[in-house]
């Protein structure tokens, strides 16, 4: 027996699920309507903010993504022979893949997906990384780290430092090419909306910043074809005017559900 419901997203979604669709049909268009731009999620930037916003050093060691991919598997080559891991063949992996697998929580040596009960912590001052078992019993039978996970050996250190760093800048890219691109005024500022906890959602959607050094808030909405566009919220406007006094541009993608799964993305600047 076969069931089924008939749902029709204009009739029956509500505002959540049509901006949920409009956000992730903006990522997918912006490129090629916002010619030269450089975008990040505010969810992700806030995420960033708040882990990692007095980390100086990530800023001065960001590059373009090749760069970081090649530091990463150079500096990963020198862990693993560090380790006694040369029976595992040298990873040519895409920016792409990589990034998948660092965001997979793996190992950061073997770069094999961890169980959580496979788990094992390394300390850095920069923060802390996971290891699978087998790479932290090598590590530990070679004098690498201690049993309660703080690294023992001042050079194995140095590389896990910088694998932290690169994976941190690969794993994070779009937000850390926004924030490179924005002066210490602007990113002061955009730590103190994004980067404290705060109750309910972020006021806008996206930071972006263009090849002339234009910044922009940008908020996507949702509208059938004949509706108009919602106005910034209170919140919303409340951000807008403190943004615009440090130079920032308000720009409101709305994204139209015209007819057969056919949406239409305008621009607008406020």
């Amino acid at each position: 027996m076969v069931r089924y419901i008939d749902y029709n997203v204009l009739v029956d979604g509500d505002r959540h699920l049509k901006g949920v669709i409009a956000e992730k049909v903006f990522e997918r268009v912006y490129r090629k309507l916002l010619k030269d731009f450089y975008c990040c999620g505010t969810i992700e930037l806030a995420h960033v903010l708040r882990r990692y916003y007095n980390d100086s050093s990530l800023i001065k060691s960001f590059a373009d993504i090749g760069t970081l991919t090649s530091n990463f598997m150079s500096r990963l080559g020198v862990a693993r022979r560090m380790l006694g891991l040369e029976e595992y063949e040298e990873l040519q992996l895409s920016a792409d893949e990589l990034r998948y697998r660092l965001r997979q929580c793996s190992c950061i040596f073997c770069l094999k997906r961890i169980k959580w009960s496979e788990s094992n912590t390394v300390f850095i001052d920069s923060g802390s990384i996971n290891m699978c078992d087998d790479c932290f019993r090598k590590a530990s039978e070679k004098g690498l780290v201690s049993d309660l996970g703080h690294i023992e050996n001042k050079d194995f250190y140095a590389v896990v430092k910088d694998l932290h760093r690169f994976a941190i800048l690969i794993e994070y890219y779009e937000v850390f090419e926004v924030l490179s691109r924005l002066d210490e005024s602007s990113r002061d500022f955009l730590n103190e909306v994004y980067g404290r906890r705060t109750k309910g959602h972020h006021p806008f959607d996206y930071i972006c910043v263009d090849a002339s050094g234009n910044k922009y808030l940008v908020d996507v909405t949702s509208v059938s074809f004949d509706e108009r566009p919602a106005e910034l919220s209170k919140k919303e406007m409340q951000v807008a005017n403190k943004a615009r006094e440090k130079g920032f541009k308000i720009l409101m993608p709305v994204v139209k559900f015209i007819r057969n799964w056919v949406l239409r993305v305008e621009l607008a600047e406020e």
